[in-house]
């Protein structure tokens, strides 16, 4: 159970992350490369 909640921490980290670098105008292959998160779930946020 804690594991879990640790990886869904870690994945809204990456994902504000993203957003923020994608707000910032970063390309969404860079972000992938900074997030670790595929380009398409970038794509959706």
């Amino acid at each position: 159970m804690i594991d879990t909640a640790f990886d869904e921490g870690k994945l809204e980290g990456k994902v504000e992350v993203a957003k923020a670098a994608k707000q910032m105008g970063l390309s969404i292959p860079d972000i992938a490369k900074l997030t670790g998160l595929t380009e398409d779930e970038i794509s959706k946020l």
